[in-house]
């Protein structure tokens, strides 16, 4: 029924479909994906007389990316579930990433409103400054700073120490 839809379409609007991803399930129960792209044929008068079809197996990639997501869920899984604080920033100590401990502690909900802010966004200026501080010598020279005791102010305001290691990335 899809196969069909997608023909009609193409003919009803005279426009090429590019790149659509079509799953088929066999009698036996596998599945097999296909990317089609389907346009409009036209005869020598320019007259709509039919649809050309390319179609490519992508199986063996869907096959791959579902269990490269599966395994993505569960390393994020495993990650929020860390009692200690995971970040990654870039090399302007911006946020690209954090579990959900370090989103609690700044009282942010989603990345989204994490990504691309520092330290200076959630933090004290004197803890903040220091913390850059410390990743910019990181980034410099590309040593690791390992088991460093720094004070945490937490979005509540509650003063926490923790044993801080960064290691360039």
């Amino acid at each position: 029924a899809q196969y069909r839809k997608n023909d009609l379409q193409v003919l009803e609007n005279a426009a090429p479909l590019i790149n659509i991803e079509e799953l088929k399930v066999c009698a036996n129960g596998t599945k097999e994906w296909s990317l089609i792209s389907k346009i409009p044929f036209y005869d020598i008068h320019n007259q709509l007389v039919g649809l050309i079809g390319i179609s490519r197996d992508i199986t063996h990639r869907k096959i791959v990316e579902e269990r490269m997501e599966s395994e993505r869920s569960l390393l994020q899984t495993i990650i929020d579930c860390i009692p200690d604080t995971i970040f990654v920033k870039d090399t302007e100590s911006r946020f690209i990433y954090a579990n959900k401990t370090l989103k609690n502690m700044v009282g942010v909900r989603d990345n989204e409103d994490l990504v691309g802010k520092t330290d200076f966004d959630f933090s004290p200026p004197e803890l903040a400054e220091r913390y850059y501080a410390d990743e910019q010598e990181i980034f410099k020279t590309l040593q690791p700073l390992i088991d460093r005791e720094e004070p945490v102010l937490t979005a509540s305001g509650e003063l926490l120490w923790y044993w801080t290691t960064k290691v360039p990335f």
